[in-house]
């Protein structure tokens, strides 16, 4: 009698040990997130032609985005002097170091006779110019960027003030 009660615990004891135990573990996991300062485009001036005629034929006003370079005029447009030109200056801030690109428009602006919206001239080659060549903003978060373009006159444009705009997007890289 005494073995069986010895074999019976010892059975007992196996059965117990395949379905007594139970382990639970806990590790702890990190989240990480970096708050990026917002990309920001912030314009200074705007581009101004300056004044010029128009001529019998039709011509440009090519006003580089380079501030070295010169405002040229084409075909039948002669430039006025007296009236002054200016490159349009953006500054754009965000995030200190960050690269980041820069969109213009690549179809022609149309900039319309105040008096007479009827009447237009177009704008091409909005191009930009950053004098380090890399549009990267500097320790600060600031880059100051300068643009330019080409107004297309018509032969005998009719004279007078012409407006218009066009977005200016930038987006980290």
């Amino acid at each position: 009698m005494l073995r069986k009660i010895f074999f019976l615990t010892v059975l007992m004891a196996a059965v117990g040990s395949l379905t007594g135990y139970s382990q639970t573990n806990t590790a702890t996991a990190s989240a990480d997130a970096v708050m990026s300062l917002p990309v920001a485009v912030n314009i200074g001036n705007y581009i101004e032609f300056g004044g010029f005629m128009p001529g019998a034929t039709p011509g440009t006003v090519v006003l580089p985005a380079n501030p070295n370079m010169s405002r040229q005029a084409t075909g039948g447009v002669t430039l006025v002097l007296a009236h002054t030109s200016q490159y349009g200056i953006t500054v754009v801030s965000g995030e200190p170091g960050s690269t980041f690109t820069l969109l213009l428009p690549s179809d022609p602006v149309s900039i319309k006779l105040q008096n007479n919206p009827e009447i237009e001239m177009t704008l091409t080659n909005i191009a930009y110019f950053s004098y380090s060549g890399v549009l990267q903003l500097d320790e600060e978060g600031y880059l100051s960027i300068t643009f330019g373009g080409t107004l297309n006159v018509g032969a005998d444009q009719t004279r007078g003030d012409y407006t218009g705009s066009f977005e200016i997007t930038a987006a980290y890289e």
